[in-house]
């Protein structure tokens, strides 16, 4: 068998794993980022940063500056179902943080930091084919052949296609949630400095919201559970709705253009210690391909990179194992403590009440902004 091509393959270039090839390329380790797009990439988003994703980012050399749509928002409401609007700081001076930028912006300036730190990236790469050996993995490509590693790092979708090659016996689960999301041109007044975000009796635990982007655009979605009305048909219809009349159109504006195009996609939100590792500990998994995200909000970057660190910082000490537990402590519980506050939201009457002593005093305000964005 021919030496390997890489300490670690990382299949995906999104957020977790380029994380991961940042760490590991800056440990010492030869790295492969491979991923079936050629980047600047869309990606169905809603193109929040949180204050839970903005110190990792930094913590990775991603400077603000080289991100095109970059902005920080001062001001978010939040509209629960009785119609009551609750003001939060969000700026750099409150006590959370919010900031818009496209994924194409973002993701692509984080492919660029993993290749300065020295991976190796490698676009319009697909993957075909994934076998194991006692000491290696060998992974196909379309448009690139065969690679081989002793270790690889799938950050590839909530499909997973690496986890699909391995086991051709396993089907993926179908996400409990899913969002439909589109780009709104033209907004005006608050719309274009201010995220909003609507508690509509018929989307919860789910929202809708606008995010404002810094080329006069709104980032406009609505993210729901599967249940509240079925296949993705349901959630772009509701959206299509929201965006003809009521007050996420008089929010807009009357200048706002209909959009032309909208996109759905799945919400993974169901992370188990099972789904961290395979292979015999020689294969890795990260970001959606584990159901990081969060079940309360629907966020899934923060978990993404945090999941990409946790499992190159175990390959970089060559021990796999410690991701599993290292996942386990710093997300399985947290998600299972924000999926109960989003049983909670189910009700109408306690989302209506949980706004409601939220806007008592400026306390509960900030404590409810660290709740929602770290």
């Amino acid at each position: 068998m021919s030496a390997a091509d890489a300490d670690v393959i990382v299949v995906g270039a999104g957020p977790a794993g380029a994380a991961a090839a940042i760490v590991l390329a800056r440990s010492g380790r030869r790295v492969i980022l491979a991923d079936r797009a050629s980047f600047p990439r869309d990606k169905c988003c809603g193109d929040g940063i949180t204050g839970a994703a903005l110190p990792r980012l930094t913590e990775l050399g991603l400077d603000p500056g080289r991100v095109a749509s970059w902005r920080e928002v001062d001001q978010s409401v939040f509209v629960s179902p009785s119609g009551r609007g609750v003001p939060l700081s969000t700026g750099r001076s409150g006590t959370g943080v919010l900031a818009i930028a496209t994924r194409a912006d973002l993701d692509a300036a984080l492919v660029d930091v993993a290749r300065a730190a020295g991976a190796r990236v490698v676009e319009e790469a697909r993957l075909e084919t994934a076998s194991l050996s006692a000491d290696c993995v060998t992974v196909g490509f379309a448009g690139l052949g065969v690679l081989r590693a002793p270790y690889v790092l799938a950050a590839d979708g909530a499909w997973s296609p690496t986890r699909r090659a391995l086991d051709t016996d396993s089907e993926p689960e179908l996400p409990k949630w899913q969002a439909a999301r589109t780009y709104v041109d033209g907004v005006s007044g608050a719309a274009a400095t201010e995220a909003r975000v609507w508690f509509d009796a018929d989307l919860l635990p789910g929202y809708a919201w606008s995010f404002p982007l810094a080329d006069g655009r709104a980032n406009v979605g609505v993210g729901a559970l599967r249940t509240a009305g079925g296949g993705g048909g349901w959630i772009v219809r509701r959206l299509a709705a929201l965006l003809e009349a009521g007050q996420v159109r008089s929010f807009l504006g009357g200048e706002a253009a209909s959009p032309a195009r909208t996109v759905v996609w799945p919400i993974p939100t169901e992370l188990r210690r099972a789904n961290l590792i395979g292979g015999g500990g020689r294969v890795l998994f990260a970001g959606d391909a584990v159901g990081a995200a969060d079940p309360m909000t629907g966020e899934g970057i923060a978990e993404a990179l945090q999941t990409g660190v946790l499992a190159a910082q175990a390959l970089a000490a060559e021990r796999p194992s410690q991701y599993v537990s290292g996942a386990a402590r710093a997300l399985v519980w947290r998600q299972r403590r924000r999926q109960l506050c989003s049983n909670l939201l189910r009700s109408r009457t306690l989302a209506t009440a949980g706004l409601t002593v939220a806007d008592s005093n400026d306390w509960t305000r900030r404590q409810f902004t660290r709740w929602i964005f770290m």
